[in-house]
């Protein structure tokens, strides 16, 4: 897989958090996206460094991109 996400540089935690995802994501399958845990957040430990407000919004950026991928399938 290989994403593009426009996130303008107003937002640059959400800019880090896709780059984050979207560096994980390079080359994975399909099914290799689709079936990352919803929770990865917390097998990365991030959910002990930033805000419950931060994690909800990477969380949502996750399922965004499984959403695009499932359509995409």
């Amino acid at each position: 897989m290989q994403f593009y996400l426009d996130i303008p540089r107003e937002s640059p935690t959400v800019r880090g958090y896709a780059s984050i995802l979207v560096a994980g994501f390079e080359g994975a399958s399909p099914a290799e996206v689709l079936s990352t845990p919803d929770d990865v957040y917390m097998l990365l430990g991030l959910h002990e460094v930033i805000t419950p407000q931060r994690v909800r919004g990477l969380h949502a950026l996750l399922v965004y991109m499984k959403k695009q991928v499932a359509k995409l399938q």
